[in-house]
């Protein structure tokens, strides 16, 4: 199918290859809930003549292809280099075998180290990738976009009729580069938010439809991130996928219907040398899969949120980020 990017200017989160991987994961959904409810679909193809094994096949043979795409486009992970990764030993062989010694630390340090914990506030979001397949009028577009990273969305988007395409799929996105202070010793560094949506979406499905079961309209929210361990101004790439706060299944109505996602509570950690500045790369996003001639509009009330809950009464602190630093025990020397 051919798609067309809206290119935005240089910035310094890249969530372009993460924008195609998550059409794929959401065509691959679509396809394994067409399996999964292929029942009612062959009921409909055997009444009117058509052929179910057919379809069947036909819907099988387009899951395995975006499953080998998927894998194609997913880098491995990666383990850790030990080489590099502090160590814990004593130079002096097993413990089990050494002289009992008044240990003494390191000449690189001058004294005992205790970790830190803190918040930091995340700016307005940036504007990431829109792909809009050329069977489809409109896209999903951008409403506002707060100083404490709120994104608040709209969207009017129309797949056409007139095409041999059945389904339609569209996504865009936003992102933000959050930096932190640097610790003073090498350290574990662990960041903590959570991220939320709500979204006012009404649809308008073609008269003549095949049923919902066979080729559903369905909105999806996700989130994404990336780090580095030290950011000097370069380009940080958004490589790990982190979740869909918000999947929803959408039937025709005269009305918006709101739906409000769960909270996806982002957490993760990895090793910061003394001094270097860490940086995380958070990109969140919407995708929305029409059958053709369906229409999709999405109020500008629709918003993804990011922040913490702040003690004592759980309320929303938007755009806020807690960090810690836990130091990796300094090599004792006997």
């Amino acid at each position: 199918m051919t798609k067309h990017a809206i290119e935005h200017p240089r910035r310094l989160v890249n969530a372009e290859a993460m924008d195609e991987l998550v059409l794929l994961e959401v065509e691959l959904m679509h396809q394994e809930a067409k399996l999964r409810n292929f029942g009612r679909l062959r009921d409909s193809l055997t009444a009117s003549g058509g052929d179910a094994t057919e379809m069947y096949r036909r819907i099988e043979l387009r899951r395995g292809e975006v499953v080998k795409e998927l894998r194609r486009r997913t880098p491995a992970p990666v383990s850790p280099d030990a080489s590099k990764m502090p160590s814990h030993a004593s130079p002096h062989g097993s413990l089990l075998n050494s002289s009992v010694t008044p240990p003494t630390l390191g000449p690189d340090i001058s004294g005992l180290h205790f970790g830190y914990s803190g918040i930091v506030q995340m700016g307005r979001a940036s504007e990431g990738a829109t792909i809009v397949p050329d069977t489809i009028t409109g896209s999903i577009r951008t409403y506002n976009l707060y100083d404490d990273g709120r994104i608040a969305f709209d969207g009017d988007i129309h797949a056409d009729l007139a095409t041999t395409a059945k389904e339609h799929f569209t996504t865009h996105s936003w992102t933000n580069l959050i930096p932190f202070p640097a610790p003073v010793v090498a350290s574990t560094f662990t960041y903590r938010l959570k991220v939320n949506v709500s979204a006012n979406v009404k649809v308008e499905l073609p008269v003549l439809q095949i049923p919902l079961s066979w080729l559903p309209t369905t909105f999806w929210t996700w989130v994404a991130v990336g780090h580095t361990e030290n950011f000097v101004g370069q380009e940080v790439a958004v490589n790990s996928f982190a979740g869909w706060p918000l999947v929803a299944d959408l039937e025709q109505t005269s009305y918006f219907v709101n739906f409000i996602g769960t909270d996806l509570i982002l957490q993760r950690s990895f090793v910061v040398k003394a001094g270097q500045t860490p940086a995380v790369a958070l990109a969140r996003g919407v995708a929305v899969a029409l059958q053709s001639a369906a229409r999709v509009w999405i109020d500008p009330a629709s918003e993804i949120a990011a922040g913490i809950n702040v003690p004592p009464n759980g309320y929303i602190e938007y755009g806020a980020v807690t960090f810690r630093y836990d130091p990796i025990p300094p090599l004792i020397m006997g």
